[in-house]
């Protein structure tokens, strides 16, 4: 419900920014990142408002600290527990239910919190006697503790679910898991540091139980980061921000077996691929009266695609008719394939006109290493994700903005009007009638249109029928 933010439309959560796509969105919990935001086809928004804490949306004059995504950032954070004394929260809805604990494990010194979801649909789908089932669940999990004055650890989890299925004989499931561990110090009344160990999963599943045609695939992707924070408050009217975040991911675009020894599919497996992304960062800000706040800064992005892996070399590469191989590049474990070097400037201005009205103007350049690809606009599990590659480049998008902003009757409503340009270079898109499912080498022929049989199409088609 903000501005310059539109809804992809029934059946999914994604939503689009200043005219930017879905995946260009990076959507944080606990600073972990969540790839599909959607429970039973956008119904339900994978955060539970038990546990949040709060929840931002940069559009425009983005901080530094921030990068891999072009259009916004959502950073959501969840509640710490309460140390003093144990509460819950709870209640029944029609389609699904939830649950919320939390209390001190040590009073005012550590506590927890813990909270659940979980639809029924499919418990009144059998007592109807209908073999289709369809259901969602998470749980929150979070450990908070004190050491000393200068001293706060805080550990959190996500792991959320939806599984579909028709018959049994055909279903569909996808899911979030995401850890994070958070240090933080306090070296004087100056100097703060945010030590971060992040981990994040988001795999994806189709079954078709048939014994002819009957297959399961799979698909995940991996991440594990590292990000070291500072905080400087040089004085009340000057401060800095500065730190290094390193990410690892694994893409593991689909393998597929056979359900059943009369299946006509064998089992294969697209080739993993491997990237490693830097990020080393700074901004200031400066007060120079009581009106005017400037922050600018510059965030370094360094982005390796690494091996083990095989890259096909073309005779042209812009021939998505003629395809004539011409070689192979192998690279061993960790041999970087390609590194992308970019330089991400950031600006922000506000003036303030009154206690209740400012100007704003933001300049911020964002660079995306982390492609979907998509084959349809459904959160069905046939999108999968590629890192920028030998053939792939990085999007870069350049954001100017300026606003009006007032609020009225002790800030009761707030208004805002804000004009943007937005520029975006190495959009990906497809050739026409390209099939992307089960393409062992599409990482090789993004834009080339393959045939393959429409196997799954004759199989929901009959199903359909019956």
């Amino acid at each position: 419900m903000q501005p310059g933010v539109v809804m992809a439309g029934e059946g999914s959560s994604s939503f689009f920014v200043r005219g930017g796509s879905g995946d260009q969105n990076l959507i944080l919990i606990d600073e972990a990142p969540i790839y599909d935001p959607s429970h039973l086809f956008g119904l339900f928004s994978v955060f539970n408002a038990d546990v949040l804490k709060g929840a931002e949306l940069y559009k425009g004059g983005i901080p530094a600290r921030y990068g891999g995504r072009l259009s916004s950032i959502l950073d959501v954070r969840t509640k710490d527990g309460n140390d003093r004394e144990i509460q819950g929260s709870g209640g029944i809805g029609t389609l699904a239910s939830r649950f919320m604990l939390e209390g001190p494990i040590r009073k005012e010194k550590s506590s927890f919190l813990i909270s659940g979801r979980r639809s029924y649909i499919d418990a009144f789908l059998k007592l109807a006697n209908n073999k289709n089932s369809v259901f969602f669940y998470d749980i929150n999990a979070k450990v908070s503790w004190k050491y000393g004055n200068k001293n706060r650890f805080y550990t959190a989890f996500y792991s959320g679910r939806d599984r579909f299925d028709i018959d049994n004989n055909f279903g569909f499931e996808w899911g979030n898991a995401t850890g994070t561990f958070r240090w933080n110090h306090l070296y004087n009344d100056k100097l703060f540091s945010n030590l971060s160990i992040i981990g994040s999963n988001f795999d994806y599943k189709l079954q078709i139980n048939d014994p002819v045609q009957g297959f399961d695939w799979t698909s995940n992707l991996q991440q594990a980061s590292v990000h070291y924070d500072f905080n400087y408050y040089i004085s009340p009217k000057h401060e800095m921000n500065f730190g290094y975040q390193l990410s690892g991911r694994r893409f593991s675009p689909g393998t597929i077996t056979p359900t059943s020894a009369t299946s006509a599919f064998q089992s294969l497996s697209q080739d993993k691929m491997f990237a490693i992304d830097h990020g080393i960062y700074a901004d200031y800000q400066q007060k120079p009266n009581d009106k005017i706040s400037i922050t600018y800064g510059l965030r370094l992005s360094i982005f390796q695609n690494v091996g083990k892996s095989n890259v096909i070399l073309y005779q042209d590469p812009h021939d998505n008719v003629n395809i004539t191989r011409t070689d192979t590049l192998a690279f061993k474990p960790w041999e970087t394939i390609v590194a992308y070097v970019n330089l991400e400037p950031r600006f922000l201005f506000l003036y303030q006109l009154n206690a209740f009205s400012s100007l704003k103007a933001s300049y911020n350049r964002m660079v995306q290493n982390t492609h979907l690809i998509s084959s349809g606009t459904l959160p069905l599990p046939f999108n999968t994700w590629s890192p920028s590659n030998y053939y792939l480049k990085p999007q870069v998008a350049d954001q100017y903005a300026i606003g009006y902003f007032r609020n009225f009757k002790d800030n009761r409503y707030e208004f805002s009007t804000e004009v943007f340009y937005k520029n975006i270079n190495n959009i990906t898109d497809f050739a026409d009638n390209a099939q992307l499912f089960l393409i062992l080498t599409y990482r090789q022929n993004i834009g080339k249109a393959l045939r393959m049989p429409m196997v799954l199409s004759f199989w929901l088609r009959r199903n359909a029928d019956s």
